[in-house]
């Protein structure tokens, strides 16, 4: 079995479009599992205008509750990209995810600032010690694919990466 790490933001449409690719080709390859790391676009909270990404903390709310995952992430991309919710408002964004988790319940913990010290070990994870520069990125078994500025990464790519890369 080989771990495949997947780097990805919420907020970016080609991480969105990335993270799709795998979904897609995951079922052929039963050997492969994947760990998620969402982390912030851009990690620099002075220069990030939406460094509360309630949707890489509510991701770790979810993995607490012991949340489908790919539900969640399904659902907060959606969120973000295609139904542009107020993702910066707790309320809004709990009531948006009430059929997946308790909105009262993640509203709180998002307004509490709970997961605020994960999301900064994340993007540290993400960029410090992964050597990510641009997302969404994978890594698996010592291998790495990276997107390029403004292109994110195709289907080919991500395809490609997950034959050689086991």
């Amino acid at each position: 079995m080989s771990t495949l790490e997947f780097f990805y933001d919420y907020t970016c449409p080609f991480c969105m479009r990335g993270y799709h690719a795998l979904i897609e080709r995951l079922a052929e390859h039963p050997d492969i599992e994947v760990v998620w790391r969402p982390c912030d676009i851009n990690p620099v909270p002075e220069t990030n205008p939406y460094f509360n990404n309630l949707g890489i903390q509510g991701y770790f709310f979810a993995e607490e509750k012991g949340i489908d995952l790919i539900a969640y992430n399904t659902r907060v991309f959606q969120a973000a990209n295609v139904d542009r919710i107020d993702r910066h408002n707790p309320a809004v964004y709990a009531e948006y995810l009430k059929d997946l988790l308790d909105p009262a319940e993640l509203e709180e913990a998002l307004r509490s600032g709970k997961y605020k010290e994960k999301q900064l070990q994340y993007n540290d994870y993400a960029y410090e010690q992964n050597g990510v520069w641009y997302i969404p990125a994978l890594r698996m078994n010592d291998k790495k694919l990276d997107a390029a500025g403004g292109l994110g990464v195709s289907e080919k790519q991500i395809e490609e990466f997950l034959k050689k890369a086991k």
